[in-house]
């Protein structure tokens, strides 16, 4: 989003169209798709404090964290979400992909397997990093078994 949407969205704002959470959430977006991390946090949060009842600006938030290099924020927004949002799917595997390479294998295979779980093979994806992790271990039958999960479900 440009300069010129960011300012349309404002408009918007204070004309009473939208509501407030949605709009610092476009924010946010407008601000990670340009590479404007630090405004991009700042307007998830604001779209958290909105609505506290979405996962989303806290999701984006955490990818936010991630792609900063800040894992250990990521990884407890990712838990804050899943305290709120138990069954919230790609959490979990991003949480789990955080913590199979902060060495926490059992944590990790834990929340890949609740995702398994949770998902009831309706998307590849964690049937993908539950691969991924078997190959991690060298269990490669088990990887090709996951893999064929993975193919079959997409």
């Amino acid at each position: 989003m440009t300069r010129a949407a960011l300012t349309v969205c404002a408009v918007l704002a204070a004309a009473g169209c939208g509501t407030a959470w949605d709009l610092h959430f476009n924010r946010g977006v407008a601000h990670q798709d340009a590479g404007r991390y630090a405004d991009a946090i700042e307007a998830y949060r604001d779209s958290s404090m909105a609505n506290p009842a979405s996962f989303e600006p806290r999701f984006n938030l955490a990818l936010v964290y991630e792609a900063t290099g800040r894992q250990d924020r990521a990884r407890a927004v990712y838990e804050e979400i899943l305290q709120m949002w138990p069954d919230h799917i790609p959490s979990m595997l991003n949480l789990a992909s955080l913590k199979m390479a902060g060495g926490e294998r059992d944590a990790a295979l834990a929340l890949i397997e609740r995702a398994l779980t949770a998902d009831r093979g309706e998307t590849p994806e964690p049937y993908l990093l539950r691969a991924r992790y078997s190959e991690e271990l060298g269990q490669r039958d088990l990887a090709g078994d996951f893999y064929r999960e993975a193919y079959e479900v997409a």
